[in-house]
């Protein structure tokens, strides 16, 4: 399931949901409410894209890998929450060149978010249940996300994931090997 470019937009933006949130909170007063209710429908639209994507990519099947490491990505996490700083700083939406600025900051956010696959990186999918691991297989690296917990997996397991985008997998479960003797 490969993803298109406007569908890892819309995993951008689901991943800023509750930037969108806090922006339509702080900025109710601004254009006659206009300003909140688009945040608040471009928050729920993209979150339902998202939800719709990921419970269709349950019905796909997956390739079995072997596991050789896991990492810990705990540091990622924690540099994607630079962009939550924005609604706190003062800046008027009456001045047309803070707008701009703002909107080139975000711009140049998404360019980011989406040029490094940054997707498993997503506070929407965490609050489904899903939680992200990499995972370092054979051949290469990649990002799994899954409802079960992968921080129960070990090297050496052999896992069933399903392909979402380049390096974003959706665990389907694992899978026992059987040897022959």
């Amino acid at each position: 399931m490969k993803l298109k470019s406007w569908f890892k937009i819309i995993l951008f933006v689901s991943s800023y949901f509750p930037l969108l949130i806090i922006f339509s909170i702080k900025y109710w007063d601004y254009f006659n409410h206009i300003f909140s209710y688009i945040m608040l429908a471009t928050s729920c639209i993209s979150c339902s894209l998202t939800f719709y994507m990921i419970h269709q990519a349950n019905y796909i099947s997956g390739k079995v890998y072997k596991i050789v490491s896991i990492d810990s990505q705990a540091s990622e996490a924690l540099n994607y929450l630079y962009a939550y700083v924005i609604p706190f700083l003062s800046f008027s939406l009456d001045n047309k060149s803070e707008i701009a600025s703002i909107c080139i900051f975000i711009f140049i956010t998404a360019i980011i978010y989406i040029k490094s696959n940054l997707l498993y990186i997503n506070p929407f999918l965490n609050l489904l249940g899903y939680n992200s691991l990499k995972v370092n297989l054979e051949d290469r690296s990649v990002y799994v996300i899954s409802k079960q917990n992968l921080f129960n997996l070990r090297n050496q397991d052999i896992i069933n994931i399903i392909h979402i985008n380049e390096n974003l997998y959706l665990f389907d479960k694992t899978v026992e090997i059987k040897t022959r003797e």
